[in-house]
């Protein structure tokens, strides 16, 4: 079909130029050069064949777009995506994996409690075997399994907060793993480990309170580094004109030092799910049409909110509601697909507003008598040749040309 597509744009803007050609032959030869009445015809005739090479500007456009795309693992997975990435005004970065590295590691533990470690890190390994699936519950795993705990095999999950953590029924009691509100919700005060846990979270770390029998007993600070190239993402949207956003679960000291890091302008903190697919809603219902980049493991209610969802990571977007995907993990990625969308959208409508004007103009001069007739042949032919040439060709990943 691609194929086919490239013949036709190929050989159907050769059919007016040679028909204007041929009619200007013709009336040279016939000596109606002299009739003024017969000669507008066939200029206006020839004014037009300046129309499909809009067409052939344009269907280049598309065309470098889809070879930058394919050069840098970019899928716009339907038509009409291109035109909506290309309205994008705000833009949101997801969190974990997105403006983070997305692999949390424990780097500090502490014991406010007279149990020993070793019981609390039973506790802990028990409550996340029982939850399970997040990046944070497996980073918490490895920890405490590192520290040799086996976990107790009669822990079974209460409740699980999405984003937030879990609640366990265990043989020692009820145990909490989780953030400050979820423990706030619970009615349990984390007042006493305040100092320290805001001490880390100033440091950008993801702190975890670990209650038992609703009393603080110790907390966990996890690290989950900003990732380098997303300060550059963040500069390249804000180039374009775009807001930036992130919405995340964190605190809002982490989530205010990572995206100082990271260069992104507004911050919505202690989100759970649901609360992150409102946010997006609220920013639509403002009349701002909103891109969403994220990764597959984020809950599918906040990427359909988003009017275009840019998945990063992810070679074959199959069962993933997303309309550009990114097999390259990085964000830069994900904003190079809006560049490219924006100036290929750009592009089409220069060269069809342009080609219009200068088709009515040179019709309008040359029926006044201001230009020649063979001028205005001379003219349609090389504005038609014009797009052969290829002088001028998209930079998809750095977004100029």
């Amino acid at each position: 079909h691609l194929r086919s597509l490239r013949v036709l744009l190929t050989v159907f803007p050769l059919l007016p130029l040679a028909a204007a050609v041929a009619a200007a032959v013709w009336a040279a030869l016939s000596g109606v050069f002299e009739a003024g009445d017969t000669i507008v015809p066939i200029l206006v005739g020839a004014a037009l064949a300046f129309l499909p090479w809009s067409m052939r500007h344009a269907a280049l456009a598309i065309g470098d777009l889809a070879r930058a795309a394919s050069a840098a693992n970019v899928r716009f997975l339907d038509p009409s995506s291109v035109e909506r990435a290309a309205k994008v005004s705000h833009l949101v970065f997801l969190y974990r994996g997105v403006v983070t590295q997305g692999r949390p590691a424990v780097v500090e533990f502490v014991n406010y409690s007279d149990q020993p470690n070793a019981v609390i890190f039973d506790l802990v390994a028990s409550a996340e075997q029982a939850a399970g699936g997040s990046s944070l519950s497996e980073a918490l795993l490895a920890f405490t399994q590192g520290q040799g705990a086996v976990g107790e095999a009669t822990t079974r999950l209460s409740r699980f907060w999405p984003g937030h953590g879990v609640k366990a029924t265990s043989a020692r009691g009820e145990v909490w793993i989780g953030s400050r509100r979820m423990m706030l919700e619970e009615g349990i005060s984390t007042a006493p480990v305040e100092d320290e846990a805001r001490h880390f979270e100033q440091s950008g770390h993801t702190v975890l309170f670990i209650a038992i029998k609703r009393r603080v007993h110790a907390l966990v600070a996890l690290a989950d580094p900003v990732r380098e190239e997303m300060a550059e993402a963040a500069d390249r949207a804000h180039a374009l004109g775009l807001e930036t956003h992130l919405l995340t679960g964190e605190s809002r000291l982490t989530a205010e030092c990572a995206a100082r890091s990271a260069r992104v302008r507004h911050i919505r903190p202690e989100l759970a799910g649901e609360e992150r697919a409102a946010e997006i809603q609220g920013l639509r219902e403002m009349g701002a049409p909103v891109g969403v980049v994220g990764r597959p493991t984020e809950p599918a209610q906040v990427i359909q909110e988003a009017d275009v969802t840019v998945a990063i990571g992810v070679a074959d977007p199959h069962g993933y509601p997303c309309e550009i995907a990114a097999a390259v993990d990085d964000p830069r990625a994900a904003v190079a697909g809006l560049v490219a969308a924006r100036r290929a959208t750009s592009a089409m409508l220069v060269h069809v507003v342009v080609a219009g004007a200068v088709a009515l103009l040179n019709a309008g001069l040359s029926a006044l008598g201001f230009l020649p007739p063979p001028a205005t042949v001379a003219v349609v032919a090389a504005v038609g040749l014009a797009p052969l040439l290829r002088l001028r060709r998209y930079d998809f990943v750095r977004g100029r040309n």
